[in-house]
């Protein structure tokens, strides 16, 4: 298998990291969704949305070669719920699909409820839907309709929920925003029942699209670094003269390399038809190992940096900000390391 970009997916990379370096601008990065309308406006938005729907038609190695992109340059616009959200509308019921992928290809913004904890709906004798459970909110800024999956008459439904008052939310390490599900459930619209593997489906390809985008920030951490360390000097010669250090970025440059490959593997799998059961095991598997890497390579850069790299002064402080919001979103690393050892031992079965 030819694991090379092709020359369409080269240009598209290109194109996303030459925006982003010219128009995303450090204020634009204080202000989440403030260049989401500039996506929409290239397309992104809709990569993976079909071109009979609006959108560009295109797969999930192109979605994280975008993610990538905005890793690297620290955009805060949820692209990995957007995805998630992209997904379960393409596989919603016919009646809903439509309003769904023309409203999240022109750049309205959804909140979803964290997949990796289950939810229930239950419907009251008015026939309401309310669905309650111990679930975050991501990305839930500027009273966002929350878009949540939950087990509804002993089947997956997708579920819209419009009045989100009463979530309470706060901000995240990285500058975002998320929420909680009030204990006594909020009210939604049921959107209909999902097919079998929807569900697991578009939460996997929201890992992988995270994925993508820790990679894309640990490339631009290792750039800094050996920028910062040919220039940085001590004792008269600069301080990436010394071994220790050369080895330092050597491990941290083998990490980024690992976790490109792992983010390459992840995005074939959740785009190519893969049998549920490989796909989320590759997934969750690249989550677990990806983690501990950026984790080790971000804390490597802040060392070298010194104490400024825990400033805010510079990107290497947010960045590692970056990875710690990757650790605590669509799954945990020991929740993914806990489903990839059930998913491979009922596989060895």
């Amino acid at each position: 298998m030819d694991l090379r970009p092709s020359a369409d997916q080269l240009a598209l990379r290109d194109s996303a990291d030459k925006l982003l370096r010219e128009r995303y601008t450090a204020e634009l990065r204080k202000a989440p969704g403030s260049f989401r309308p500039t996506l929409a406006a290239q397309g992104w938005l809709g990569v993976i949305i079909p071109d009979a729907d609006g959108g560009l038609g295109l797969g999930m190695v192109e979605a994280c070669l975008l993610a990538e992109a905005m890793g690297r340059h620290l955009c805060r616009e949820a692209f990995a719920t957007h995805v998630h959200a992209s997904t379960l509308a393409t596989l919603s019921t016919p009646a809903q699909r439509s309003a769904l992928l023309t409203a999240l290809s022109s750049g309205e913004a959804f909140a979803v409820a964290d997949p990796s904890v289950v939810l229930t709906a239950t419907r009251d004798p008015a026939a309401q839907v309310r669905v309650a459970g111990d679930a975050i909110v991501l990305d839930s800024a500027n009273d966002a309709p929350v878009l949540a999956v939950a087990i509804l008459d002993g089947s997956d439904h997708l579920l819209r929920i419009d009045d989100t008052r009463s979530i309470a939310r706060h901000a995240t390490v990285d500058g975002r925003s998320a929420g909680k599900l009030p204990p006594a459930g909020l009210l939604a619209d049921d959107l209909g029942t999902l097919p079998a593997d929807a569900a697991a489906l578009a939460f996997d390809r929201a890992v992988a699209v995270q994925i993508a985008d820790i990679a894309g920030a640990m490339r631009a951490v290792l750039d800094a670094t050996t920028a910062y360390a040919k220039t940085r000097a001590q004792f008269g010669q600069a301080i990436g003269a010394n071994q220790v250090v050369k080895h330092r970025l050597v491990d941290m440059a083998v990490r980024c390399e690992e976790a490109t490959s792992l983010s390459t593997r992840a995005a074939i799998r959740t785009g190519d038809g893969a049998e549920a059961h490989l796909r989320s095991r590759v997934v969750s598997g690249a989550k677990a190992k990806v983690a501990v890497m950026a984790r080790a390579v971000m804390e490597d850069a802040v060392q070298l940096h010194g104490g400024m790299g825990v400033t805010d002064e510079l990107d290497i402080g947010w960045y590692l900000k970056r990875t710690l919001a990757f650790e605590a979103s669509f799954g945990a690393p020991r929740w993914h390391r806990a489903r990839y050892g059930a998913l491979r031992t009922s596989a060895l079965a």
